[in-house]
């Protein structure tokens, strides 16, 4: 015996199919970032920082060679007994109209303050905005931050670089340049020369000090080094045995 059904009864069929098929789908959308975007949000907790560099990225997107002139700024607060110690960092990336806006970055840093890890810290943002496979040249009044980002490799033993002072900036910094394939040139510059630039990466750092932009810093951690030291939250960013003595010293002196 056979049945025969309306064609309707098919048509029906098909209909709720895809009624219930529409239910399931949902929209996808996947946005490919480029290294140096990805980097950026690797590195950089602060949304509206992330922000700023991401923006500057864009601007200097297709440029093979960067001139950014660096500075960074410390100064200290005193507030009845207590003192407190300010950073302020600020680069421009210079250009061959003087009278142009040009672009550039300020804000403050967080923890461990010395006028060397402003120095350092402010070297690192101008590294994570440049392109990737471009030639950048920083110029810095630091001669003590060049030293130590030059003299890092020689010392990467676990051992030695966790004697170093400011270890996590210039690990960020070493690691952005071979992330990003970037060639580093870093060149001493006189402070107070009267160079055009040079005076406006001063200003920029002097503004940076009263920044509602905080950057902090992270380390990286390696196939050799899986955990990094903190005290109290806060990564310890100073030759380990020096910070260990020191805390115990002043245990001992409260006790």
């Amino acid at each position: 015996m056979s049945v025969e059904l309306p064609i309707s009864a098919y048509t029906e069929s098909k209909k709720l199919l895809l009624e219930k098929e529409e239910g399931y789908r949902r929209k996808v959308e996947i946005r490919a970032v480029s290294i140096e975007e990805a980097v950026i949000q690797r590195v950089i907790k602060n949304k509206e920082i992330q922000s700023k560099l991401i923006n500057i990225v864009e601007k200097l997107k297709g440029k093979r060679e960067l001139d950014i002139y660096t500075d960074g700024s410390l100064v200290v607060e005193h507030k009845g007994n207590r003192e407190g110690k300010k950073m302020g960092i600020g680069w421009i990336v210079a250009s061959n109209d003087s009278n142009k806006n040009s672009i550039s970055f300020k804000s403050r840093i967080a923890d461990w303050s010395s006028s060397t890890r402003a120095e350092l810290g402010v070297i690192w943002t101008a590294l994570l905005a440049a392109p990737s496979e471009s030639k950048v040249r920083i110029y810095s009044d630091s001669n003590v931050a060049i030293e130590g980002i030059q003299g890092f490799k020689s010392r990467m033993n676990i051992r030695n670089m966790f004697k170093t002072k400011n270890r996590s900036l210039i690990n960020q910094i070493i690691d952005c340049c071979r992330t990003k394939n970037i060639d580093l040139e870093l060149i001493k510059v006189k402070s107070y020369s009267m160079n055009h630039w040079n005076d406006k990466a001063d200003k920029l750092a002097k503004e940076g000090l009263i920044s509602d932009l905080l950057l902090e810093v992270q380390d990286i951690t390696t196939s050799s080094i899986r955990v990094v030291p903190t005290w109290r939250n806060k990564l310890i960013d100073s030759p380990l045995r020096t910070f260990v003595n020191i805390t115990m010293a002043m245990s001992y002196e409260c006790e």
